[in-house]
């Protein structure tokens, strides 16, 4: 009974996993927004981070430091949308990384977009598509910077 009890649960655990994040289509949907809304040209493959409003203090600046030290390593072009805009945070993260391009939800479209969430969020999209998603959290930053390094 038990190790039915076992194969059911790995089973389940495995289903459960999925490296498509759930909110793809709404995702792809804002970027193509912010591009269009903010005039946005020649952004084919491009990283697009949401700092979401709940920072925390020592979770939002692991995430700062972590931007700061691995987006500037990307030739591409890069997006981060501030759902709540901080003058500490656009210094910062404006002088590690020129290139970025920062933007404040003045409007609520990431909320209005259904991607509201508890964590912040890096994507990297490709032609329209996304090709890679992760949460920005300490658990994480190992493999963003690994794919972003091979990127």
């Amino acid at each position: 009974m038990t190790k039915i009890f076992l194969s059911y649960l790995i089973f389940l655990l495995a289903g459960c996993t999925s490296a498509q994040f759930d909110r793809r289509k709404e995702a792809i949907e804002f970027a193509h927004y912010i591009l269009d809304r903010h005039q946005l040209e020649d952004y084919s493959s491009y990283y697009l981070v949401i700092l979401q409003s709940n920072m925390c203090g020592a979770c939002t600046v692991d995430v700062i430091d972590f931007l700061s030290q691995n987006l500037g390593k990307s030739h591409k072009k890069k997006i981060l949308v501030m759902t709540v805009y901080r003058d500490d945070i656009y210094t910062e993260l404006h002088t590690a990384v020129p290139d970025l391009k920062i933007i404040e939800d003045k409007e609520y479209k990431v909320e209005d977009f259904g991607l509201r969430m508890t964590k912040d969020l890096l994507f990297h999209i490709e032609n329209g598509e996304i090709s890679y998603w992760s949460y920005l959290a300490d658990g994480n930053y190992d493999q963003i910077e690994r794919y972003i390094k091979r990127h």
